[in-house]
């Protein structure tokens, strides 16, 4: 784990301390960095590794600042000197936005930077068992969520949880009901199955990733 947070100014400014004087104005080349576009949050911290694209090396970098921005700030960087993989930390659900600083290459000239986008949402997970009875398929189900407020999996009440099917030779699963979960994150369905799969999804929100229980078959 690393404790970069309170050295990210302190950092960035030395950084421009070193930063070319004699280069040029205008970037020669390019170099970006390669992000994942989806995280899942199910820990206290995790460190996200970040690689530089090969045409950082086509443009001949030696040096590569960028800052990881949160709503709450800059939660961090990626600096790149002999290193081609770095790490920033994740904390909290949101966009990160990994903004760049500057990067130049071996004749002290600038090089252009991209921008990435992460988007990051606390995981979930939907359970359910299943029972055949008087021509009804019922499923019995338990939804959860990682609370990155208190670290720990939590029921997931007042939940829509839907019941979709898929039938035979389809690829679009579509929706038949609905119920909502009670204070300890369970729901109740039933159907009156046809021909082709069932399974339960909760919705993403704009915190929590979408959760799906395991398919079944109908009749």
């Amino acid at each position: 784990m690393r404790l970069r947070s309170v050295l990210v100014i302190v950092v960035v400014a030395t950084a421009a301390l070193l930063a070319p004087l004699s280069g040029s104005s205008s970037a020669a080349g390019r170099c970006s960095v390669v992000t994942p576009t989806k995280l899942v949050i199910q820990d206290l911290y995790r460190e996200v590794p970040v690689r530089l694209s090969s045409n950082c090396a086509d443009a001949d970098r030696v040096y590569a600042l960028w800052n990881v921005v949160h709503a709450k700030g800059i939660t961090d960087f990626l600096e790149f000197e002999a290193n081609t993989v770095d790490e920033f930390g994740l904390y909290w659900p949101g966009r990160y936005t990994v903004q760049p600083v500057y990067a130049w290459d071996s004749q002290e000239v600038w090089l252009e930077q991209n921008t990435a986008y992460v988007i990051a949402k606390c995981a979930s997970k939907l359970t359910a068992t299943t029972s055949r009875a008087g021509g009804k398929l019922t499923f019995d189900a338990n939804a959860r969520f990682w609370s990155s407020t208190y670290s720990e999996w939590q029921r997931r009440a007042g939940a829509n949880v839907s019941l979709m099917h898929l039938a035979p030779g389809a690829t679009t699963w579509t929706w038949v009901t609905y119920a909502t979960t009670d204070r300890t994150g369970r729901v109740h369905l039933s159907v009156a199955p046809r021909s082709g799969s069932y399974r339960l999804m909760v919705k993403e929100t704009d915190r929590i990733w979408a959760s799906y229980s395991a398919t079944v078959q109908g009749r």
